[in-house]
């Protein structure tokens, strides 16, 4: 459509009750009809007419993540029967009936590919579940239902041990769904604790495998070993307090275990450093046939080389020899 402060054509759906005049900023909320005014105020670079259109996915994109930023570390404290605020206010900005169902459901995809996309991208920034985090509380507030983030760093603190309690995760979970049912947090916590031993650990030891076969390690730093990051309560406070993002620290395999379970643990940790070590030697083994194999082919293409020398002297020997034998001045 062209018009609504525009001043190019542009493929976009004008939501019922829109006006003439946009709404304030402070008046902006995440709906059809908020992110049409956010991106009427914000306009389409009507100067250079093909940016917009060239690269609508990623404006889309970041119209949803300006009404996301924040979410996570927002406290929300909710009635036993209460819906987040968004959910209210996301229905009352559609369209009524099957066309408000249809916007709705094409919004929440909108919301759901943009957290994954992220996940994507920031697998290499500490703060990925801050951010994932802060997608995944507009889809779960507007939308309604519950997001679980877990992220571990592949790098530890130098020289520590392959064990839960040297590791801490990042979490992402809606605090006001912990607040109204206290059964969740040992649910989470023994979710992370899982996720710790059986893929933390294989995570750590993946990168550092990769990091020892690709850079060059500095070996020369001390190898005082760090103390383990202290114990927690089952459910630990939210950063902020009051909002959904949680940094869980591992507990040590023998705190919430019987001694069958604490064999099989370790015994499982051994056949980590197993699959490690094989994993590494498999890679040299690769390096150094690759290696090899570039060797053989130079050598291949030297003796080839050579060969075409040496018929090329002779050659030049037979000339010779002929002009020599016929009595020319050479």
């Amino acid at each position: 459509m062209q018009g609504s402060n525009f001043h190019i054509p542009v493929s976009m759906t004008q939501p019922s009750g829109s006006r003439s005049q946009t709404q304030g900023w402070d008046q902006l909320k995440f709906n059809q009809l908020g992110l049409f005014d956010l991106r009427r105020r914000i306009g389409v670079f009507a100067s250079e007419p093909s940016i917009y259109s060239n690269h609508r996915s990623q404006f889309d994109a970041a119209d949803i993540a300006w009404f996301a930023a924040g979410l996570s570390r927002e406290v929300l404290h909710l009635n036993r029967n209460a819906f987040p605020p968004e959910l209210g206010v996301l229905r009352q900005g559609s369209p009524f009936g099957q066309a408000g169902l249809i916007a709705r459901n094409a919004l929440r995809s909108r919301v759901q590919k943009l957290t994954f996309d992220l996940v994507c991208l920031i697998q290499i920034c500490y703060n990925v579940v801050l951010m994932c985090g802060i997608q995944a509380a507009l889809w779960d507030r507007a939308f309604g239902g519950s997001t679980l983030i877990i992220h571990v760093e592949g790098t530890t603190r130098p020289n520590s041990p392959s064990h839960p309690e040297y590791i801490k995760l990042d979490v992402y979970f809606p605090g006001y769904l912990v607040e109204e049912n206290p059964s969740f947090s040992s649910i989470i916590s023994q979710m992370v604790q899982t996720y710790i031993i059986n893929t933390g650990i294989p995570t750590i030891k993946q990168w550092e495998r990769c990091a020892r076969s690709n850079w060059l390690i500095n070996n020369s730093r001390s190898h005082q070993v760090p103390l383990p990051y202290p114990p927690q309560p089952i459910q630990p406070d939210a950063t902020p307090r009051g909002s959904s993002t949680f940094v869980y620290n591992g507990r040590p395999i023998n705190s919430d275990s019987n001694d069958g379970e604490e064999e099989l643990t370790e015994s499982m940790m051994e056949q980590l450093d197993l699959i490690e070590q094989r994993e590494y030697y498999k890679y040299q083994v690769e390096t150094i046939q690759s290696k090899l194999s570039i060797t053989e082919n130079a050598l291949r293409d030297s003796l080839a080389r050579e060969e075409q020398l040496k018929y090329e002297l002779e050659e030049l020997r037979r000339i010779i020899d002929q002009g020599q034998a016929g009595g020319g001045n050479w």
